[in-house]
């Protein structure tokens, strides 16, 4: 075989292997789950914990991970409805997003899910859809059941020694709120009006 003929075999081959070429090998591949900073797929009958975000408000981590696409450019649309037709409880849908490599998987996590409506969806069966597509077409689907149970605390707004809003609506020493109208011994404005 003549040199060039075997370079330009070699190229191809060499090509062929490439999946960020967009030659992804395989039937592609999507499952979701949940996690904040690391993906964790959602066993059947699972049951995840709603967590209280910073304004108040409750949600549920979510995430999605894809193998045999393109990773660095896909489309994703995650849904999280209620397993018995109710109305959906939140909603993605990203049209060009690159999704991290990890472990032969590319992965987006640490998405908050928001839960308006706590009481309608503690305890009842829900369904976190996604569904991947890069940009030759390729993709996939899939889904998990599970159910959440809501935190065990009031989410309320309410901050205090964290130096947020406390909850008699005052100004505190840690840069919150204090009852007496005024800051403490932190450098702020004592109750009394003076340094």
């Amino acid at each position: 075989m003549p040199v060039r003929t075997t370079s330009l075999v070699l190229v191809c081959l060499a090509l062929a292997a490439l999946p960020a070429c967009g030659r992804a090998g395989g039937e592609p591949t999507v499952e979701v789950g949940t996690g904040q900073f690391d993906f964790t797929r959602i066993a059947p009958g699972a049951v995840l914990d709603m967590v209280c975000g910073p304004q108040g408000g409750q949600h549920i981590w979510v995430g999605l991970r894809a193998k045999n696409v393109d990773i660095t450019a896909v489309g994703l649309t995650l849904a999280l409805s209620h397993a018995d037709g109710g109305p959906i409880v939140c909603g993605q849908q990203l049209s060009s997003v690159e999704l991290v490599p990890i472990g032969g998987w590319g992965e987006l996590v640490g998405i908050a899910c928001f839960v308006l409506d706590v009481e309608a969806t503690r305890d009842r069966p829900l369904v976190l859809s996604g569904r991947v597509v890069d940009q030759a077409g390729r993709g996939g689907a899939a889904e998990a059941r599970f159910s959440a149970r809501a935190p065990p605390v009031n989410c309320q707004r309410r901050f205090g020694d964290d130096g947020g809003i406390a909850s008699d609506g005052g100004i505190a020493s840690d840069g919150g709120a204090a009852g007496d109208g005024g800051a403490a011994g932190d450098g702020g404005i004592a109750g009394d009006g003076g340094p």
